[in-house]
């Protein structure tokens, strides 16, 4: 079985690349047992999904500035 702290890293890796199969059977098999390491990924998946989130407001703040700043939009000379 493996340790909480190889657990973490295994859980850690998996949101970046797809675990194998040893792995994914030792993950569920420490998870069934370990409240803290089910803790741990649930706070990792937040975490992550907060992020996406984050990224996905930001790339739209741009499209929104851009649909309403277009670059060649001519601006009117103030007259003063």
């Amino acid at each position: 079985m493996k340790t909480c702290a190889e657990l973490t890293q295994l859980l850690s890796e998996a949101q970046d690349k797809k675990p194998s199969f040893a792995d994914k059977w030792a993950t569920r098999t420490h998870l069934m047992m370990c409240r803290g390491c089910r803790n741990y990924e649930k706070q990792l998946n937040f975490l992550r999904e907060a992020v996406r989130g984050y990224a996905r407001g930001r790339a739209d703040d741009r499209n929104q500035d851009r649909m309403e700043n277009p670059k060649d939009k001519k601006i009117p000379d103030s007259q003063s």
